[in-house]
């Protein structure tokens, strides 16, 4: 698949499962290696919705409990959350 195309693709196509991989491999990292409140994800990629709820379970399949963090098994949904400005963040 082309980048160019991405908007076109269906939410359930397989492609998403392998980007919502490597999300949340770089959430754990940050997770790992920093004591940080929350870890906001915004544009592009990250304007489907969806893409958070796998991010999130891919996470938690990743950490597998080692690390004791109720946000992290109870509500990651409040700890990995999307942009309030959606795909206008960065400079512009």
């Amino acid at each position: 698949l082309h980048p160019s195309t991405l908007h076109t693709v269906d939410h359930d196509h397989p492609v998403w499962k392998i980007q919502t991989y490597y999300i949340a491999q770089l959430c754990v990292a940050i997770i790992c290696l920093t004591s940080v409140q929350r870890i906001v994800i915004g544009g592009g990629l990250m304007t489907r919705k969806n893409l958070f709820r796998h991010s999130h379970k891919h996470v938690q399949q990743i950490l597998n409990g080692y690390l004791h963090v109720p946000v992290l098994i109870e509500n990651i949904d409040e700890y990995i959350v999307p942009s309030k400005l959606d795909d206008r963040i960065g400079i512009q």
